[in-house]
């Protein structure tokens, strides 16, 4: 249950922070914004390294040097739990950038979760597994190439709406990765 609000609380916060100040309209205004795009997603991303990132990096390196973790191991487990963190929020990110309100963002994850869930239940279907059946050892092979697309993906999504300012753009991108993630479930089921 505190596990569950907490990951909620970080949601929210993320897609706070992102959409507080969008950038405004297609030119800017220097009168009222002496600030680039670039520099408010810098300045965004930067707080929330710093109100969610480290904080828990440093419970975590602490718990480990008082558990006795060696320092050749201290480095490994921080980057890649804190590192799949960084992978799971970045299509957060995107969401919000791309959407104005709190109840949007989520419409829209809530989209994506759903395409997701009947891609994978139909592909399990026409594999003639079932979703009992599964164990997640058998696709943790596909989790490294789904982060991939995912990063990239969001990557490219916030540096369309941001940089060169295409929204357009950044929409169709953001589309492009959710069914190309769901593509390669789809396609690793298969092999399965």
């Amino acid at each position: 249950m505190v596990e569950t609000l907490s990951i909620g609380a970080n949601i929210f916060l993320i897609v706070a922070a992102i959409q507080l100040d969008a950038p405004s309209g297609l030119r800017l205004d220097w009168r009222t914004r002496p600030i680039t795009p670039v520099t408010l997603l810098v300045g965004k991303l930067g707080f929330l390294t710093a109100s969610l990132l480290l904080p828990s990096m440093v419970a975590d390196l602490l718990h480990d040097v008082i558990a006795g973790v060696g320092p050749g191991a201290l480095l490994p487990r921080l980057l890649d739990d804190h590192g799949r963190a960084v992978i799971m929020a970045l299509p957060i990110i995107a969401m919000a950038a791309l959407t104005t309100r709190l109840l949007d963002a989520g419409v829209l994850g809530l989209a994506v979760a759903v395409l997701n869930a009947i891609v994978l239940s139909v592909m399990l279907t026409l594999a003639g597994q079932s979703p009992d059946q599964l164990d997640e050892q058998v696709l943790w092979p596909m989790v490294p190439v789904l982060a991939a697309i995912v990063a990239v993906g969001s990557i490219l999504v916030l540096w369309l709406h941001y940089v060169p300012r295409r929204e357009g753009a950044a929409r169709l991108a953001f589309g492009i990765t959710a069914l190309l993630a769901a593509a390669t479930q789809a396609g690793f089921i298969l092999t399965l």
